[in-house]
């Protein structure tokens, strides 16, 4: 492999340290034979390894001086087989004579150790799954349920658990609340994210799904849909009736005759189930569309929910929406942009990381006839709440431990992605903790009922660092990223501009990615002196400072 570097003397400033794999030549051209080999020289102990000395002719300034003035292929091919070997200052080594297609000698250890230098720098560095969600969050009938689950199928415990519980409050309806900052309800959305496709996510809701049918089958007919592409078409799934006036015959003469145009939704209740979760963000991100707007109105739970429409507005009156998402990390990098978390939109998601907990090749189909007594506590569940309008409050010990929780979040400030999705703990805590209380059949919101929401959120947390902590939403910032983490000497900013973006890159744009990396905390600067420059030069680490 041949590597030409147009070394122009002491006018070049910007050489490259020593980052490239062994078996590389160097073919340096000297512009002023003494002054030129002088840098050259102070170049090959920077990068620590030989290059073949080309000579110029002397009746020309430098190569390119050469170029626009008659240099041909073979004067240029003569000129490399008189090249001359020249070591770095401190190599101790001899300088030979001559142009030598097979470059330095190198042993097969050294050719290995520098293959599996190049493959380390390209692969994805290693991102452990995050811990297990603690015991706490599976507890009571949840828990029981989870168990059977979890002996006969593949998923993880915490998909199964974070679809049930999202369910299971659709199911319930739009009956219970709890007035804190807001009316809040049972609605929740959640995201399942897999490593890969194999994360077993379309089965740990197929299995929800046969335990919901065997409770309230009218429910799972009906109630759940898929596909929608735009927001009126949600409230149109739940919307009211709709009465309009015609004329009484063509003429148009007479009084208007009222008619039911639209007879409505009369169930309330919408389970948005998108297992292409990215075909979701995709669509909702188009220009005008309107998915995202609704989906934000329908979590926080605005009574009303209309379409501005010339000719066909709806009314959707007390719907409770939910929703459950399936998406990998390579697709949720890719489609979930800075429109979107600046937006709000993605922090009203409870972000699960999934995987395959076990391998079983025969996974048996669980008949919840066999389990009545759960179906029946499921069951006396819902029909004592969904009935009638039930008001959750605090218990004295649960608002005393809510009092301690609230004061220990930590505000995110500008964190990257990451930072604006976890941004809604409070409320995503809070509704968590009115599920496990209803599944604990009472009106008070306890310590233990809060202590399972914590322990689920902090899951949450750690999935979202597993599959975003390393996004800042500026595509800038994060090719900068990428390449500082490959590079423990760290990088300058000119180093930044040449080698990432091939000196295509704006000051300010420049400035804007590096501050994103910052306030993210995921990049920090060092100024050092460079002998004979005039001024300090930045240079640019991964990783927080402060660590």
């Amino acid at each position: 492999m041949v590597d030409c570097q147009h070394l122009r003397g002491v006018e070049c400033k910007n050489t490259r340290r020593n980052r490239h794999g062994a078996g590389i030549r160097y073919l340096p051209f000297p512009a002023k034979p003494e002054v030129g080999l002088r840098w050259i020289e102070a170049v090959l102990d920077v990068l620590g390894r030989p290059a073949y000395i080309v000579p110029t002719p002397l009746e020309h300034k430098d190569l390119n001086d050469w170029g626009r003035n008659g240099l041909s292929f073979n004067a240029l091919t003569q000129s490399i087989k008189t090249a001359t070997l020249r070591q770095p200052l401190n190599s101790g080594a001899s300088t030979k004579q001559g142009f030598h297609s097979a470059g330095p000698d190198f042993t097969e250890a050294e050719l290995t150790e520098a293959d599996f230098e190049l493959m380390r720098r390209l692969r994805t560095k290693d991102r452990p799954f995050p811990e297990p969600m603690a015991d706490q969050a599976f507890q009571g009938i949840v828990g029981e349920i989870v168990e059977i689950l979890s002996k006969n199928s593949e998923p993880c415990r915490e998909s199964l658990l974070a679809q049930f519980l999202v369910a299971l409050g659709n199911v319930v309806g739009r009956s219970v609340f709890c007035r804190q900052g807001g009316t809040h309800h049972l609605k929740e959305f959640a995201v399942l994210i897999g490593e890969t496709a194999r994360g077993r996510k379309g089965t740990s809701w197929r299995a929800i799904e046969n335990l919901i049918k065997a409770v309230d089958p009218d429910w799972v007919a009906s109630r759940i849909r898929s596909g929608f592409r735009s927001g009126e078409s949600i409230i149109n799934a739940v919307c009211d009736e709709v009465i309009g006036s015609i004329p009484p015959n063509k003429r148009r003469v007479g009084q208007p005759i009222e008619v039911v145009i639209d007879p409505g939704v009369t169930d309330k209740r919408l389970m948005i189930l998108e297992e292409e979760f990215a075909r979701l963000l995709v669509v909702g991100g188009r220009k005008d569309n309107t998915l995202y707007s609704a989906l934000r109105d329908a979590w926080d739970g605005k009574e009303y929910l209309y379409t501005e429409a010339k000719n066909s507005a709806q009314k959707a009156t007390g719907a409770l929406i939910s929703m459950i998402g399936h998406i990998t990390v390579p697709e949720l990098a890719k489609t979930l942009n800075t429109v979107e978390h600046l937006s709000g939109f993605s922090n009203r998601f409870l972000w699960v990381a999934a995987q395959r907990s076990q391998v079983i090749p025969l996974p048996a189909w669980i008949d919840w006839r066999e389990h009545p007594e759960l179906v029946e506590r499921l069951k006396e569940i819902i029909e004592t709440f969904k009935p009638h309008s039930r008001e959750l409050t605090w218990d004295t010990a649960g608002e005393t431990a809510w009092r301690d929780f609230y004061s220990s979040i930590k505000p995110v400030g500008d964190s990257g992605i990451l930072g604006s999705i976890i941004a809604r703990c409070d409320a995503h805590t809070l509704r968590l903790a009115m599920l496990y209380t209803v599944l604990s059949n009472t009106l008070k919101i306890g310590k233990d009922q809060l202590k399972a929401a914590i322990s689920f959120w902090q899951y949450c947390q750690r999935s979202a660092q597993w599959a975003l902590g390393q996004q800042t939403g500026n595509r800038m910032a994060d090719r900068i990223l990428w390449a500082l983490s490959n590079e423990s000497l760290g990088m300058t900013r000119s180093e930044i501009r040449q080698e990432i973006f091939s000196r295509n890159c704006a000051n300010i744009a420049l400035d804007i990615a590096l501050s994103a990396l910052v306030n993210a905390e995921l990049a920090y600067v060092k100024h050092e002196q460079i002998p004979g420059a005039r001024r300090k030069v930045e240079r640019w680490f991964a990783g927080n400072k402060q660590t």
